[in-house]
This record gives C-alpha cells, sequence and structure tokens, in this order.
C-alpha cells in the first residue's frame, strides 16, 4: 500500500497506527518500534557521537514496512530523520 501525505498532515505512519494497517496489535507494536529506533539512535551516538541519517531511513523504511505493511513515500521518514539528527 502506498500513502501520499501532504507535508505537515498525518505521516503515513501515523495513519497505519489509527487505521490499524498492522493488525490488531498495531499500537504495540508501533510502540516497540519507537523503543527500538531510540535505543539505536543512543547506540550509534554513543559509539561514534554522530547520526547517519542514510542508515537510520533506511532502519525506519524497513520497519515501517514490515510492521506495518506500508510504503512511506510521503517524507515523513526524511522529515524525521531530519529531527532525530538537528534536534
Amino acid at each position: 500500500m502506498h500513502a501520499h501525505q501532504r507535508p505537515f498532515t498525518r505521516t503515513v505512519l501515523q495513519l497505519a497506527v489509527e487505521q490499524e494497517f498492522g493488525g490488531p496489535n498495531t499500537k504495540k507494536k508501533y510502540n516497540k518500534f519507537v523503543d527500538e529506533l531510540l535505543e539505536k539512535m543512543v547506540a550509534r551516538w554513543d559509539a561514534k557521537k554522530q547520526l547517519d541519517y542514510d542508515a537510520m531511513a533506511e532502519y525506519m523504511d524497513q520497519k515501517i514496512e514490515s510492521l506495518f505493511n506500508v510504503v512511506a513515500d510521503d517524507g515523513s521518514i526524511e522529515q524525521v530523520c531530519l529531527l532525530g539528527m538537528h534536534g
């Protein structure tokens, strides 16, 4: 499934969680995904004192597709990565 959203509206991930694209345990999957993403970012920062934009975007893209059955081609992954890298 491809979901196209305008910038500054709901992201494809928000839509996937709201509509339970990941099945009945979607919210639990989402919470685990966020926890794992934050752990991965902290571990990367602790190890190298930098975040790798491309690696973070690829990780998020793969996880969102596998957990929620959606391709995030709405630019939201890039927005989140930029926020994560620049605060």
